[in-house]
């Protein structure tokens, strides 16, 4: 029998996580089917939401051997992305599965454009990012060097989808960070073109977290401790998405840490830009939403089931509350007029109970 100072073993059953496997199901007689039936089923397998992270930079910030794609706006897509996952197409399989779902693929993720992946170690490689105007969200987030991001960078990104899609949708969902500041713009006019086509506009609050164990690092030590009905992210980017959490989380729900960003920033910052061009933000036309989950160091480690198990499993041997609520590597989606119509000065968590959230799931390998 353990003493009271030595936690118990970590079992199997411990390790509760919310996030189901990823279907890997083969069926020998698939190829024998009608071509009609396998595009059916191929374009069905690839009808899920995605949320692709990347940094608009200056051109000049990008080394001069590293260009070799014309980026006629004076900036650069840059993809920052995990070591564990640098060498996957971008996020697809299925451009590498088969000639089938290759074919299926450049036809769902019709747009195409020149960007460069950015390892662990800061090294960028030119490549192409394929995305699919109606399901894919473009989360467009701060540099580590700086919190602005330029909006005319936005309208070119806007702009470029647009051009390069040939059903002429554009660029439908973007995600901001609430932490970002924008600098201001000189396109007005072209803003106004590029913003009709919008419709979703996204802030998102990713709060950095301490695990509930001792840290070595003073800083971490001073961050609010994990909540384990918050949804934490990895480094996935493929979500199902449920239109309520169904798990016990409405005691959970009284008290919500939003994160020290609560004031808007972002938010403030986008608004006063448009505001500046004469451009009210309620008068778009889109729907404003709130995306929240945690963060620590080490869940941006978690890219496939076994990664999200292994982090859960440090966790479950001391915090009785993880033996009883499934944790989920996902995100919580509000919509936007209620955590702002709840915000007050200094307040950094508030009561959600009357307007609970979407839960995002994270596709896990």
């Amino acid at each position: 029998m353990p003493s009271s100072q030595e936690a118990p073993p970590c079992t199997g059953q411990d390790l509760r996580i919310f996030n189901p496997p990823v279907e890997t199901r083969t069926f020998s007689l698939f190829s024998k089917l009608p071509y009609d039936i396998r595009y059916m089923i191929w374009k069905k397998a690839m009808a899920f939401e995605r949320f692709i992270k990347i940094q608009l930079l200056y051109r000049g910030c990008v080394d001069d051997r590293e260009i070799s794609v014309n980026h006629p706006d004076g900036y650069v897509i840059n993809v920052p992305w995990p070591e564990e996952m640098i060498h996957d197409p971008m996020l697809n399989p299925f451009l590498v599965t088969c000639s089938d779902s290759r074919t299926v693929a450049i036809v769902f993720y019709r747009v195409r454009l020149p960007c460069y992946f950015e390892g662990p170690d800061g090294m960028r490689r030119p490549g192409t990012l394929h995305v699919c105007p109606e399901t894919d969200t473009i989360h467009v987030n701060s540099s580590r060097a700086s919190y602005f991001v330029s909006m005319d960078y936005i309208v070119a990104l806007c702009k470029l989808v647009y051009v390069n899609d040939f059903n002429k949708v554009g660029l439908s969902n973007l995600a901001l960070s609430i932490s970002s500041q924008f600098l201001p713009f000189g396109q007005a006019e072209m803003f106004k073109a590029v913003v009709h086509r919008l419709s979703h506009i996204i802030f998102v609050q990713q709060n950095k977290v301490r695990r509930n164990r001792p840290s070595r690092s003073l800083q971490a030590n001073f961050l609010p401790q994990l909540c384990h009905s918050i949804p934490i992210c990895g480094s996935t980017i493929a979500f199902g998405r449920l239109p309520a959490d169904p798990r016990a989380i409405q005691d959970d729900l009284r008290s919500v840490h939003m994160g020290s960003d609560l004031h808007r920033i972002g938010y403030i910052s986008w608004c006063a830009c448009l505001r500046a061009k004469g451009i009210e933000a309620n008068d778009l036309d889109v729907e404003w939403r709130f995306l929240l989950s945690s963060m620590t160091e080490e869940t941006l480690q978690i890219t496939d089931r076994e990664s999200a198990l292994r982090w859960l499993g440090s966790e479950s041997c001391n915090d009785n509350r993880t033996k009883t609520l499934p944790t989920v590597v996902g995100f919580w989606m509000f919509p936007l007029h209620a955590v702002l119509s709840k915000t007050h000065r200094r307040q950094e968590s508030m009561n959600m109970v009357d307007s609970p959230p979407e839960l995002y799931v994270a596709h896990l390998r």
